[in-house]
């Protein structure tokens, strides 16, 4: 992989450059997203979303939770937040009405990322009045 790298920096003229990506390993488990469960109606005044505990030989240093209005992760509407105290759980902004998807990662001390868990769809309702 760091042969194809070098190839393709050559190429594009910028050999002294160094490319540093995040890499998932099997040295950090695969977390899971354990609230909401899928296609949950959820409030968000307290909306509090939770994920499997960490499960890794290396301490763990932060998560990594990802929201989107698409599966794909990739719209305008993606947030991307770290959470380097309470890893497990998350309290998202306030989130406009529709279908939203939440998935995570976990890090390790030695800089190790576990794959993203599922994504898990949620709802956010319309807002009532006074709410």
């Amino acid at each position: 992989m760091k042969v194809r790298w070098k190839l393709l920096l050559a190429a594009l003229g910028i050999a002294g450059m160094s490319v540093t990506m995040p890499v998932h390993s099997a040295e950090v488990d695969t977390p899971a997203i354990t609230s909401p469960t899928s296609g949950t109606v959820v409030s968000t005044k307290k909306l509090v979303i939770t994920a499997s505990a960490y499960a890794g030989a290396v301490k763990q240093v932060s998560s990594q939770w990802q929201l989107d209005t698409v599966d794909t992760f990739d719209s305008q509407r993606l947030v991307t937040k770290s959470e380097k105290s309470h890893f497990a759980t998350y309290n998202p902004p306030t989130l406009s009405p529709g279908t939203w998807y939440v998935r995570v990662r976990y890090k390790n001390a030695n800089g190790a990322y576990s794959a993203y868990s599922q994504m898990v769809p949620f709802i956010v309702p319309e807002r009532k009045s006074g709410y």
